[in-house]
């Protein structure tokens, strides 16, 4: 069975958590979304294709859900500063870089900017620091409050940080920032869905990140031995367990598209479907996780 590899997956799959998040204000095409991302192969006939939600259709989710922005959910900047081991910032880069994309989502400029710095200051520390050029920081902060402009250079970022990591032989440290986006992500979801009026929408799309899940602990096993990885993907297991137990229910794909409005609605594959009680232990677990990393 071909495994996805870290240069190809990794930053897709922190992208794919925090657009959980996306909220839009305009008033935009309803048709239902799907982004997908082809990967340059690294071997012969070997391709991988990685939808995305897009951050339209969730953020209208969110929208109808009564969610909203939530500072207290973030891992403070300052903590910045008392990351000292090389796992404690790579893990924390992943989750200030998924702080950063939900504070964009709902367009909080002074949080963008905080954000901002914080993972500059680790990327520096951890040998990335080109990754946070000087154009690349002025242009997001000039474009602070415009979400449909920031988002492309936070994605930007992602792919070059990952690109930096690989060109340095550091894959371990570009897989931990990947599973700290991601279950930075995860938490988030979860705490935002407490507190919305609707909740079965969002529900709904963390239920559809088993997949992205079940990737990223395919990536993780395949890098090097690293205690602190080893027992990342031991935790991530634990809520893969949950996810395993979630319903399923099997359709075919069907594509249809809207040449005037330019969109492209994907339906079909496979449905999962969350019980209250794993949607609880689901989000007891990544509670945790996300203390385990963040704790200084």
């Amino acid at each position: 069975m071909y495994k996805p590899k870290i240069s190809q997956l990794a930053m897709i799959l922190l992208s794919g958590s925090i657009m959980l998040y996306a909220c839009g204000n305009e008033a935009e095409n309803e048709a239902v979304e799907e982004e997908t991302i082809q990967t340059e192969p690294e071997e012969k006939n070997e391709n991988i294709f990685y939808a995305l939600p897009s951050p339209l259709q969730l953020g209208k989710i969110l929208q109808r859900a009564g969610a909203g922005f939530d500072k207290s959910l973030l891992n403070k900047t300052e903590n910045a500063s008392q990351y000292t081991s090389t796992s404690a910032k790579a893990f924390n880069l992943g989750v200030y870089g998924a702080d950063l994309s939900y504070a964009a989502i709902f367009d909080q400029s002074q949080e963008i900017i905080n954000y901002l710095n914080a993972s500059k200051k680790l990327a520096d520390e951890l040998g990335a620091s080109a990754v946070y050029a000087a154009d690349i920081v002025k242009r997001i902060e000039s474009n602070s409050g415009k979400r449909d402009s920031i988002l492309p250079l936070l994605g930007e970022i992602l792919m070059n940080s990952n690109q930096a990591f690989k060109e340095n032989e550091q894959q371990n440290i570009a897989a931990m920032v990947a599973a700290g986006g991601f279950i930075e992500g995860l938490y988030i979801g979860t705490k935002v869905t407490e507190k919305a009026k609707d909740k079965a929408p969002i529900i709904q799309r963390i239920a559809e990140l088993k997949g992205s899940l079940d990737n990223m602990i395919l990536i993780l096993e395949q890098q090097k031995a690293n205690e602190d990885l080893e027992a990342i993907t031991v935790d991530l297991k634990a809520i893969q367990a949950v996810y395993a137990e979630a319903s399923a229910t099997e359709t075919s794909t069907e594509v249809s598209t809207d040449t005037t409005a330019k969109t492209a609605t994907i339906g079909g594959g496979t449905t999962y479907k969350l019980s209250d009680e794993q949607f609880k232990k689901i989000s007891e677990l990544a509670a945790a996780l996300r203390t385990k990393i963040t704790k200084i």
